[in-house]
């Protein structure tokens, strides 16, 4: 109720600072952050309104399978993590947060504000389709896809003027709920798969999938080489 209370407030004309101040607050509850809404010092994030440099630009990074205790500010010492200490130094660190153990629900979380169980993403896309079924707990039912009725952070920056872009993982399910479907102008390696099979030229899937279900978005394809 918090996040959908927000969305209220911004259609209702707050400010986007208070805003996107209370969005984060709403939002704090992740701390595992694969989307990259927009990209600094780049066209791509200036607001398309007669000012472009009244707003600031705005980067979310989703890192799957990061914990807290990987980085050097919360204490690690196996791993050093110089840049993004520098960037809890001067900003803020959240030191209280609920995060889900997986990749598709803490994306889909991050993105609508809304908590994985009320969204009914509970697991990664493909863990919805099949898995084992004689497990003694069996798992809760599960969307694939993420429903485009959920308003997500993406299609709100759009609303206010915003050129968005989605660059890496999406795994939020099939090409009719890609990025471009939920508010991203751009879409650079998002895909139904939770990676493609390749990063390599010519970015093509190789394997039982089949080539059209792991290829890189939007790179082009050619002779290896």
């Amino acid at each position: 109720m918090i996040a959908e209370q927000h969305w209220l407030m911004i259609r209702s004309g707050i400010s986007l600072c208070v805003a996107q101040m209370r969005l984060w607050q709403a939002f704090r509850s992740i701390t595992t952050v694969a989307a990259v809404i927009c990209v600094t010092e780049t066209p791509l994030c200036a607001s398309t309104e007669e000012d472009p440099d009244s707003r600031q630009n705005i980067v979310l990074i989703l890192a799957d399978d990061l914990g807290r205790g990987d980085v050097g500010c919360y204490g690690a010492d196996l791993l050093e993590t110089p840049r993004i200490d520098r960037l809890a130094a001067e900003g803020l660190r959240f030191t209280d947060a609920y995060a889900m153990p997986v990749c598709s629900p803490s994306r889909a979380a991050l993105l609508t504000g809304r908590h994985a169980a009320r969204l009914r993403m509970t697991i990664w896309s493909e863990g919805s389709l099949s898995g084992p079924k004689n497990r003694r707990l069996l798992q809760a039912e599960s969307l694939h896809d993420l429903p485009h009725e959920e308003v997500t952070l993406a299609e709100l920056l759009q609303s206010a003027g915003y050129l968005t872009a989605s660059i890496g993982k999406w795994h939020l399910g099939d090409a009719d709920h890609f990025p471009e479907t939920q508010g991203f102008d751009i879409n650079i390696g998002g895909t139904h798969w939770g990676a493609p099979h390749t990063f390599f030229h010519p970015y093509r899937g190789r394997g039982r999938f089949g080539p059209e279900m792991r290829y890189v978005p939007h790179l082009e394809f050619g002779q290896p080489g």
